[in-house]
C-alpha cells in the first residue's frame, strides 16, 4: 500500500489537508506509534489509555477480539468502513451518531466509538490521522499483534 514513506503524508495531498503538523518538529509526536519500538514505549509509560470510559472493559475487549477475526483490508476505504459499522451493528453499537443519539438506550454507543477503541488499541491515542490508512501501513500481522497484546493487557 503506502509503505513506511506514507506515514508523513496520510490525508496531506486532499482539498483539505491534516494539520496537526506544519512544521518538521511537529512530525515526531504525530507519527511516534508507527514505529513498534516507540508504540512499546508510549504503551508502557501510560498510565491509562484514553478509551472510551462510557464503554465497558468487556465491550472494548469484544470489539478488538471481533475486528481481527471480521476486519477486511482488501477493499476501498467506503467498503472497509461500511463493514466496520457493520462489526460494530453486530455488537450492538449505532450505524452511525445520527442513529445513536435518536435513542442511546438502544445502543452501547455508535461506530466512532468502535472506530476509537480499535485507534486506541494501536496507537495509545485518541487523535491521530487516517486509521484505514494507519492499519494498511502497520500491515495485518503487526495491527493484530497490537490488538491482542491490548486484550490481554486489558483482561489482566
Amino acid at each position: 500500500y503506502m509503505g513506511r514513506q506514507g506515514i508523513v503524508n496520510i490525508e496531506r495531498e486532499i482539498e483539505k489537508p491534516r494539520k496537526d503538523y506544519t512544521r518538521y518538529s511537529d512530525i515526531k509526536n504525530s507519527i511516534l506509534f508507527f514505529y513498534d519500538d516507540l508504540y512499546e514505549e508510549m504503551l508502557n509509560n501510560t498510565s491509562e489509555l484514553p478509551f472510551n470510559p462510557n464503554i465497558s472493559k468487556e465491550d472494548t475487549i469484544l470489539v478488538l477480539k471481533t475486528f481481527i477475526e471480521k476486519n477486511k483490508m482488501n477493499v476501498d476505504e467506503s467498503e472497509w468502513f461500511n463493514n466496520l459499522k457493520e462489526i460494530g451493528a453486530s455488537l450492538g453499537f449505532a450505524a452511525n451518531n445520527k442513529e445513536y443519539k435518536a435513542n442511546k438506550e438502544a445502543y452501547k454507543g455508535h461506530v466512532g466509538d468502535v472506530a476509537q477503541i480499535l485507534r486506541v488499541a494501536l496507537t495509545t491515542k485518541t487523535q491521530t490521522p487516517n486509521l484505514y490508512n494507519i492499519l494498511h501501513i502497520l500491515g495485518k500481522d503487526r495491527y493484530e499483534a497490537r490488538m491482542n497484546n491490548m486484550i490481554a493487557i486489558l483482561e489482566k
